[in-house]
Parts: C-alpha cells; structure tokens; sequence
C-alpha cells in the first residue's frame, strides 16, 4: 500500500494505491472501498497519490496506464471519473513526448498544479486548461521534486537541483540561491 491522500474535505475520505497499480477509495474510513476502472486511473511506484484542491469534487493524479508514459489527469467530480490530456478544457497543449513524474494540487486553489517530468517543471493556473514549461535541468542529471508549498503568490518546490521558488504566482521558477 502507498501514498495515502487524505482528504481535507471529509475526514473518512481518502485514496490509496496498491503495488498492483489500483487506485483504491473510500469515504467511510476504510469500511469500504471503491476502486477507479482500470482504464482510466492506474498507478505506479514512481508516481505521488492522488492531489485534493479546495473544491471536494477537483482533483488531480497521474496515470500509469501507458507503462513508462504518465499523464496528467483531472476529476471534476470527485473522482468518479477522470479528463485525460486533450479531453475538452484540459491539457490540450500536454507534450506527448514528456512523461510525468509527480503532479501537486494547491489545496486552496482549485485552479493552480505543478508537474514534473523528467527534466522539466510545468505549471498551470487555469486548472490544467493549458500546461506551461517553467523550469529546464540543463544539468542532464535530470529533475526530481520531493514536494510543493503553495503560499498565495509563493510557490516552493523542492528538487535535486536546489529550492525552485515562485514570488509571482506561478509565472516564473528559480533556483533559490539565498
């Protein structure tokens, strides 16, 4: 069992994903359990869990369905069902050629997620509607985020190549070097 995603919106609401790459749910603190049809929501070791917004019924993951090639997906109700890239109103502009590595959801924003890829940071602050390079490793080591702080304009991702940090909400990412 990996990456728990508790939802701030429901105490006895959350997802967790098995090594057999379902994406398990509940909303009665684990005395049941739903799980998202195959086709659409599959997991990976290499992936983060699934990311709640402040609206309960947006939510964020990545899927694995495609081994080796994750995508961004998007649930407007609650996860019921998933928007992959190109659905109307999400991701039309995602790079096919860019696989994504983690994915993180402002929890005060429903509009606002940082993706990773693997040398490349994206952000969007339409709700995906339009993803948008924001960071490049030119070091050819790759890049590799453990986590993201969304704090009104200020957006902290930490990664390999140093503290990338946003004053101006989302419209530029730079290593923080103070």
């Amino acid at each position: 069992l990996y990456v728990p995603s508790f939802s701030p919106h429901n105490q006895d609401e959350f997802y967790l994903a098995t090594d057999m790459s379902q994406m398990f749910h509940t909303v009665n603190a684990g005395e049941s359990w739903d799980f998202s049809a195959f086709d659409e929501l599959r997991w990976s070791n290499k992936l983060n869990g699934v990311q709640f917004t402040s609206d309960p019924l947006i939510l964020y993951a990545l899927d694995a369905t495609t081994p080796q090639f994750s995508t961004p997906l998007k649930s407007i109700d609650g996860g019921l069902s998933w928007q992959k890239p190109g659905d109307v109103g999400f991701a039309s502009n995602w790079s096919s050629s860019e696989s994504a590595k983690r994915i993180y959801a402002d929890p005060d924003s429903s509009q606002r997620i940082v993706l990773q890829s693997a040398d490349e940071l994206f952000f969007s602050d339409d709700g995906g509607a339009k993803i948008v390079s924001k960071f490049l490793d030119t070091s050819g080591i790759g890049l590799h985020t453990g986590g993201a702080f969304f704090d009104g304009p200020m957006i902290f991702v930490a990664s390999n190549q140093g503290l990338l940090l946003s004053m101006d909400g989302g419209t530029t990412f730079n290593v923080d070097t103070s």
